[in-house]
């Protein structure tokens, strides 16, 4: 069961922040809105503070502009950024471990198809020897 997203209490000094940040990187609010999943009226309210950012947004946005998310929130609300980020690093490694799963599963066929082979090539190899011993 996922778990609620939780309202932030950030701070004035990370929305200004963030507007620098996006306006030195030459970021539109639209473009930032885009890669956030987010309108760009939305992005603008939270931007000038006109609403309080879920942890996941505001996650992204920081992520997007290569800052810390982490030393702009409250200490009761860093738990919340934790737990998001161990979910999805939870659900990387579950990705990877099924991909590796399934690498796996393909070298024991290959394994497999390669002792078959070998088995083929050392009967036919005693065979032709038995049958140069006997010539």
């Amino acid at each position: 069961m996922a778990q609620k997203e939780l309202p932030l209490s950030i701070p004035r000094k990370a929305l200004e922040d963030i507007k620098t940040t996006r306006e030195q990187k030459g970021i539109t609010q639209q473009e930032l809105a885009d890669r956030i999943d987010k309108t760009r009226v939305t992005y603008l309210r939270f931007e000038n503070g006109q609403t309080n950012l879920l942890s996941e947004t505001f996650r992204k946005i920081c992520s997007e502009l290569d800052l810390n998310a982490y030393v702009y929130v409250l200490p009761a609300d860093r738990e919340e950024l934790d737990i998001k980020a161990l979910d999805q690093l939870l659900q990387q490694k579950d990705e990877r471990i099924a991909a590796l799963e399934a690498e796996l599963e393909e070298a024991r066929e290959k394994i497999r198809e390669n002792k078959v082979t070998l088995q083929l090539i050392t009967e036919l190899y005693n065979q032709l020897k038995k049958e140069k011993e006997e010539a």
